[in-house]
């Protein structure tokens, strides 16, 4: 997902907007943009955007990356 998706929908969840979140994550999904990480799943940094919050990260073995919260890494 390029980061100026990656904003559109963190714009549309942070203004309790479910709609058009769902709208726009899922057509996301649907043509591969965007993607759903499992719990645990092996990532590896490509970019850090660390103090606005935001990382990019890619699958082990893959090239695509993809843009997230840090809080989505950070294992907690």
């Amino acid at each position: 997902m390029s980061r100026d998706d990656f904003d559109d929908i963190s714009t549309y969840r942070y203004q309790g907007d479910k709609e058009a979140f769902t709208n726009a994550l899922s057509v996301r999904l649907a043509i591969g943009t965007a993607t759903i990480f499992k719990k645990g799943e092996v990532v590896f940094l490509a970019d850090t955007k660390i103090f606005s919050g935001i990382v990019q990260v890619r699958r082990e073995g893959e090239t695509t990356k993809y843009w997230t919260n840090y809080e989505a890494i950070h294992g907690d």
